[in-house]
C-alpha cells in the first residue's frame, strides 16, 4: 500500500491500496531494524511500484532482499480507457468533439466497442474498432450536439463486442477489472447568445459588413456604439445665441433637451435591447459592462474614455474574463495615445518608442507561419487559393506601427 503496516495473517490483506510504495517500505524496514541481526527481506511482488521512477534505490548497507515474483509472463486481459479529451466551443450550435484513447491488452483481432451515454442513460453514439495486435492502443472520436444548453454529464464505456453485458453482470467478464472501462466527463455549452460591444470612433465599413455577417447568427449579437460627431472644444465653440447643443443638430426639429451638448460627442446606439442600454455612452459601472462577453475598439482614441472607464475595462478582462479586440485606424494604438494606459497595458504589443518607418502608398497583407496554422485566418481550402485571395485584396492605406510583441503573443500577419 502507500505505507508499511503489520498483519497477523494473509486474511487481513484487502488489496485495496491506491499505490505501491515499494522503495520507501524497504527503507523503512532497514531503519526499523538498524543494528539488529536481520537475515533478509522476503518480498512478494508483481514487479510494479509507484515510487521508483528512477529505478532501484541505493541498496548498500541493507540486508539481502529475496524477491518472489507473482504473476505470469503475459499480461492479464484488460481493456482500459486511458484518456478522454473534450473539445468544445462557446457556441451552442457547434458540435462537441470527444477523443478517447483505449488500451486493449490480451485481445488480439477482437472488436472493441465504445458507447456514449447521456445523463439519462440514453445511448447517444456507438463506434467499433478492431485490434490488430495483442497489445494495441485504439482511438475513438465522437462528435455530438447536446440537446440542451448549460452543463451536461456523459458516460463513455468500452468493452469487447461479446461482453457488453459485463457492466450489469461483472462476474461474466473475462477482464482483469472493469473499473477502468468507463469514464464520466462534463460538457458546458454555456448560455448564449453572446453579446459583443462594438465601439467605433466614426462610421466605417468594418462595422457595416461585420453587422451584416452576424445579422442571421443566433449565437452572437453585435451591439454598436458609433460616434458620428466629436465634441466641440469649449474655447473653440462658436454657436448661435442661446445655442448649447451640438452643431450637428442644426436644422433638425429637436429640442436641446433631446440632443447632446456641444461639448459632448454624438453617439448612436445600434442593436440595443431597450432604450436604456448605452444611453449614457460607454458603460461606467460593472453591471452595465458585464452584460457583454467581449468589447471591440475601432479607430478610437484614448481620450474617449475616462480613467475610471479604462480601469473598468481592465477589470472586465482580468477579473471577468471578457475579451478585448482593438482594430487599427488613425486613432488606434500609438496614434490613439494608448501607451501607459490601462487599455494599452492589455494589448499584446508595445506602444512606446515606436520606430519610424518610411511611408508606403500600398501595404499588402501577408500571413506568418502561425497565421497559416490558424483556421480562422484562412478563407480558402488550400494555400495557392489563399495566396491568390491575399494578393487580390485592396492595399491598406493606414499602418499602426508597433515596437514589438509582448511575451506570450503571436504574430498572425504582417504587411509588406
Amino acid at each position: 500500500d502507500t505505507h508499511l503496516q503489520q498483519t497477523k495473517d494473509f486474511s487481513e490483506l484487502t488489496f485495496a491500496g491506491r499505490a505501491t510504495s515499494l522503495g520507501s517500505s524497504v527503507r523503512t524496514l532497514v531503519e526499523r531494524y538498524q543494528g539488529r541481526p536481520l537475515a533478509g527481506i522476503l518480498l512478494f511482488t508483481d514487479g510494479n511500484a509507484t515510487d521508483l521512477p528512477g529505478g532501484l534505490p541505493d541498496l548498500s548497507g541493507m540486508p539481502p532482499v529475496y524477491p518472489v515474483v507473482i504473476g505470469q509472463d503475459q499480461p492479464a486481459q484488460d481493456i482500459a480507457l486511458q484518456n478522454v479529451a473534450v473539445t468544445q466551443t462557446a457556441f451552442e450550435d457547434a458540435p462537441v468533439s470527444i477523443q478517447a484513447a483505449v488500451a486493449a491488452a490480451g485481445y488480439p483481432d477482437t472488436n472493441v466497442v465504445a458507447q456514449l451515454f447521456d445523463q439519462t442513460g440514453k445511448k447517444v453514439a456507438e463506434q467499433k474498432e478492431k485490434t490488430r495486435s495483442d497489445d494495441e492502443a485504439l482511438s475513438f472520436r465522437f462528435q455530438i450536439r447536446p440537446e440542451k444548453s448549460g452543463i451536461s454529464f456523459y458516460r463513455l464505456r468500452v468493452s469487447t463486442q461479446g461482453e457488453l453485458d459485463q457492466f450489469t453482470n461483472p462476474q461474466n467478464s473475462t477482464e482483469a477489472t472493469v473499473a477502468n472501462n468507463s469514464r464520466v466527463f462534463v460538457v458546458d455549452r454555456g448560455q448564449g447568445p453572446y453579446r459583443i460591444l462594438y465601439v467605433a470612433g466614426r462610421p466605417n465599413w468594418e462595422f457595416k459588413f461585420l453587422n451584416r455577417a452576424l445579422a442571421e447568427d443566433d449565437q452572437v449579437q453585435l451591439v454598436g456604439l458609433i460616434r458620428i460627431a466629436d465634441r466641440e472644444r469649449k474655447f473653440e465653440f462658436r454657436g448661435r445665441s442661446s445655442e448649447s447643443s451640438n452643431p450637428l443638430y442644426r436644422g433638425f426639429d429637436k429640442t436641446q433637451e433631446d440632443t447632446e451638448r456641444y461639448d459632448q460627442a454624438v453617439l448612436r446606439r445600434l442593436n440595443v435591447r431597450d432604450e436604456a442600454e448605452l444611453r449614457s455612452g460607454f458603460p461606467k459601472i460593472p453591471e452595465d459592462l458585464y452584460l457583454y462577453q467581449a468589447v471591440v475598439l475601432d479607430d478610437l482614441e484614448a481620450g474617449f474614455f475616462t480613467r475610471e472607464q479604462m480601469n473598468l475595462l481592465q477589470k472586465f478582462v482580468s477579473e471577468r474574463g471578457g475579451g478585448l479586440l482593438m482594430l487599427g485606424g488613425q486613432e488606434s494604438f500609438h496614434e490613439g495615445k494608448f501607451e501607459h494606459t490601462p487599455i494599452g497595458d492589455m494589448l499584446p504589443v508595445y506602444l512606446d518608442r515606436t520606430p519610424e518607418i518610411p511611408s508606403a502608398a500600398e501595404l499588402r497583407l501577408e500571413l506568418t507561419r502561425e497565421g497559416w496554422l490558424q483556421p480562422w485566418t484562412r478563407l480558402r481550402n488550400n494555400e495557392i487559393e489563399e495566396r491568390t485571395r491575399l494578393q487580390s485584396m485592396p492595399p491598406f492605406q493606414v499602418l499602426n506601427n508597433v515596437r514589438d510583441i509582448r511575451p506570450g503573443a503571436s504574430t498572425i500577419a504582417s504587411v509588406i
